[in-house]
Formats: C-alpha cells, structure tokens, sequence
C-alpha cells in the first residue's frame, strides 16, 4: 500500500524524454483517438479475418484454391508492407511438427489445408 503524498513511478517515467529539435511534444504523442485507430481493422480486414476464423473452426480447413485466395485478399486488404495482413502465406509446412499443411491469414494461423477431394465427400453428406 502506497502512502499519502508519494508518488508511484514506473520504469517508463525513467526513460529519457526525446523531442525532434523544432518541435513540441505534443506533436510528438499519439492522441488516444490516434491510438484506439491503430489498431482497428477495415471493414474489408474484418471480413478477410471473420472468413480465416471460419474456415480454421467451423469448416476444418480449406481446400489449396479457397487458401490461394484467402491469402490473396490479405495481401489486397494491406495497409502496409509487414502487417499481418501482408505477411498473409501458405501452404506451408513446419519441419518437424504437427501441423500439415497450413496457412496463415490476417492473424489467424495454421489454417488447415484439405485435399480437393474430402471438401467434394463434405459436400456430399450434407446433401
């Protein structure tokens, strides 16, 4: 318990405290509304990721030509060079692992890759 009047620092209060020379620092914090949009995603992202989330827990996968496009609409939806969108890969394999073939997309990872041919007897059942 802390005890009136003292003060609680933190290791970030220690840290020297830069400015760009010509400018205030003001210019040099992010806004909280800055902040809360860096890290919110486009409408087009959030429809990319609700896609990813339901072909790795609802469906069980996807077929190599679904997980081509899931990874080709991540790297469209990117906002930047290096976001998770843009590192949107597969199919891979880790050596050594469990997980087969995979891929990985706008953040969502190890999406399985099913062959052509249980995504036809899927469709089968259902009808």
């Amino acid at each position: 318990m802390e005890s009136e009047g003292k003060e609680h620092r933190t290791e970030a209060d220690e840290l020297p405290q830069t400015e760009t020379e010509g400018s205030d620092s003001a210019s040099n914090e992010l806004s909280n509304s800055d902040m809360e949009n860096r890290f919110k995603h486009s409408p087009d992202q959030q429809a990319l990721v609700a896609l990813a989330k339901e072909a790795n827990n609802e469906r069980g996968g996807v077929t190599e030509g679904e997980g081509k496009t899931l990874v080709d609409w991540g790297k469209e939806v990117s906002q930047k060079p290096g976001d998770v969108f843009d590192e949107s890969r597969g199919p891979e394999m880790h050596e050594g692992g469990n997980i087969g073939q995979h891929y990985h997309v706008g953040g969502v990872d190890h999406i399985p890759m099913k062959n052509d041919a249980s995504e036809s007897k899927d469709r089968d059942r259902k009808k």
